[in-house]
This record gives structure tokens, sequence and C-alpha cells, in this order.
């Protein structure tokens, strides 16, 4: 048995961040909420710093010492002035233990540490610094719960400024070399997590995660036959990303989805996905088409015939219960806006603008979907 969330998200209209973030608290059921994730926009690391103060200080005021998981993302809303995405425990199965990274959910012989806005200092190291010292916490923590990397099930990754280079280095290749040398100290039985590496405008390294300890249920990976695991990706490829000519050294280790199988509940992370068919982006399409191709992608990769290829006992039908709209160009947002609409209209959406982890691709996608929607 394994707990069941509820993903929903909150927006607020009002432009001043502390009003906005109070008036999106006021929706919070406080006692069952594990992880809250705001995104915000801003226009420098001080301002960034001065609303995650803010942020923490008004929820330590609601929660006390009884505080989710948490994390401020640098990603401004396109459809309204602030916006978060809320995972809230549902039912009275499983119980709730407090700690500074977060939250742990725990019952029945389940154990799960959900982990929010692991970061460096954004002010004064480089990305590289800041890599290495959110890596270094992350296995910390995990040391201190008694759980190894390879237990890591979905993580989110927000790098500001992700294609930009420091020195001859682009900063995603130095987030993908320090996540490497966690991950590399494990094996990998079931595949390694779902994850999105997005960018950022300003917050350095941010870095959320769910962790199942312990858990009598299924994981397994889904990849994608359209297209070729990211951790197998050629080093012509990642030296692509980077438009320069250094060599790479580590591939993005993440599966294009992670699914959880408990009894009737199937729980699906899927990873951040872009209109990419083997490695290869597909150039000379627009945000509309790479929009649709993108979602071509998502539905084969979930889709009950995926799930028996990569082995699921009970193949099933899943809805989406969020989906996140990544968009690069704050002018594409309407046409992108407008397919999603169409297409998806009855989902919970977050459409935010940052960059993406190639030059020519537009748009990424990101979900969770379940086998009921709660």
């Amino acid at each position: 048995m394994t707990p069941q969330y509820r993903y929903y998200t909150i927006k607020s209209r009002v432009t001043c961040f502390a009003e906005a973030l109070s008036e999106m608290l006021k929706s919070l059921d406080k006692g069952r909420v594990v992880r809250f994730t705001l995104f915000t926009s801003c226009s420098s690391n001080s301002e960034y710093m001065e609303q995650y103060v803010c942020m923490q200080s008004a929820l330590k005021g609601l929660f006390e010492e009884k505080m989710p998981a948490w994390s401020l993302v640098a990603q401004q809303p396109l459809d309204t002035a602030f916006c978060c995405e809320v995972a809230e425990l549902v039912g009275d199965c499983f119980a709730v233990k407090y700690h500074d990274y977060g939250v742990e959910v725990y019952g029945n012989g389940y154990r799960e540490i959900v982990v929010g806005g692991v970061s460096g200092d954004c002010v004064n190291e480089s990305i590289e610094e800041q890599c290495n010292a959110v890596f270094e916490k992350i296995a910390n923590i995990l040391e201190a719960q008694g759980a190894s990397a390879d237990r890591i099930v979905r993580q989110w990754n927000y790098i500001e400024a992700i294609t930009n280079l420091e020195g001859t280095r682009q900063h995603y290749q130095l987030f993908n070399d320090a996540r490497s040398r966690l991950y590399d100290t494990v094996s990998w039985g079931s595949g390694y997590p779902a994850a999105t590496g997005i960018g950022a405008s300003f917050g350095g390294v941010v870095i959320d995660l769910n962790v199942i300890i312990t858990s009598t249920a299924k994981m397994y990976r889904l990849d994608n036959p359209l297209q070729i695991a990211a951790h197998q990706y050629s080093q012509n490829v990642l030296i692509g990303e980077a438009s320069c000519g250094f060599v790479n050294t580590s591939t993005p280790k993440f599966e294009r989805a992670k699914l959880v199988e408990s009894g009737d509940n199937i729980l699906l992370y899927i990873s951040g996905t872009a209109a990419i068919r083997g490695e290869e982006s597909l150039l000379g399409q627009d945000a509309t088409m790479q929009t649709m191709v993108t979602m071509e992608n998502i539905n084969h990769l979930i889709s009950v015939s995926n799930q028996d290829i990569y082995g699921v006992g009970e193949p099933r039908e899943v809805s989406f219960q969020t989906l996140r709209v990544y968009i690069k160009n704050t002018e594409d947002y309407n046409v992108v806006e407008r397919y999603m609409e169409s297409e998806y209209s009855k989902y919970d959406k977050l459409f935010l603008h940052c960059d993406v982890c190639r030059e020519e691709l537009l748009v990424e996608i990101e979900g969770i979907a379940t086998t009921s929607y709660v």
C-alpha cells in the first residue's frame, strides 16, 4: 500500500509577492500539505533572496514546526502573477514527520521522504560550486535517513541560466557531472529517477526530490521507443547543447518516466519532455508543432502498450493530475496555451516562462498521472 497525493495548483493575480503568497496560503489544508512549490518572477538574485526570506517567514507563521517541503522557483507564470503547485496527502492511513529538509510520510511498511528547496548560495557561489554543494547536501540527507541515491523516484532540477557557460562549461553540463558523481555511487536496479532539468531566471541551483525508502510497491522505469534514453545520449548531442567545442563527460541521468504500482493504484512521474525523436531535436518547427510532438511523446510514453513493454504488472490507463508547460519565449504563450486548452482542458496546468536545456527547443512539458483523480 502506498499513500495517495492530490496535486493541484493555486494562482494569484495580486502583483505584490507578500500579498499573493498570503492569499495562496489561505487555500491550504495545513495539516496535509507535503510539498509547496511557488513560481515567481524577480529581477536579480538579491530580489530572489528577499522573496525567499519572506516565503520562509510566512510558511513558519502558518505551519509553525510542521513545515512542508517547500521551494521558490524563479520562473515567471505566464497566465497569472504568481502560482504554486501543491501536493497534499489524502486520507489518514499514513503519518507525517517533519524535518529541516521537508517531510517523511510513513506507515504500513512504507516510508518516503519529500525533500524541498535544496540549494546553494546563489549570491556568492558559482554554478559549479552550487552543483557540488547541493549534491553533497542531498547525499547527507539520504545518509541520515538510511537511504541510498537509487531510492530517488522523482527529481526536479532548477538551474539558473541553464544554457549559459561558466568558463568553457555549460551550466547544465556542470549540473550533469555533479549529479553523476552521486549517482555513480550506487547501482540502479529499477532505472534512474524521473527528472526535469529546466532553466530559471535566478536562484542558482535548486533541487526538489521524492525518495521512496521502503515499500512493497513495485517501481518501473518507462522509456519511450520514440526517443533514445537521455542517459544514453551521444557526446555529439551534448556538445550541441553547449554550442561550443568542449568535450562533455556525463549524460543526463534520468528515465523518461518512473511508475510506482501498488495494488489498484499507479502513480506515474513524467519527466520533462520535448520535441525530440531519437536523440535529435525536431528542427524547423514552431511552438505549436513542438507542443503537439511533445504531447505525442508523453501520451505514447504513458500508454498501456508502453507500460506493458516495460513489464508493469497490470498496465492501466492513467489520467494527468498536473501538467507543467515550460515555454522559452513569452510570445509563444498564446499559441501553446490555445493548443493545450483545446486538447487537455480538464487537467490542471501551469504555464511558466523559462529557458530549456537545448537552444532550439521552445517548449518542455512534464506531469504527474495516476489511475484515479483524487
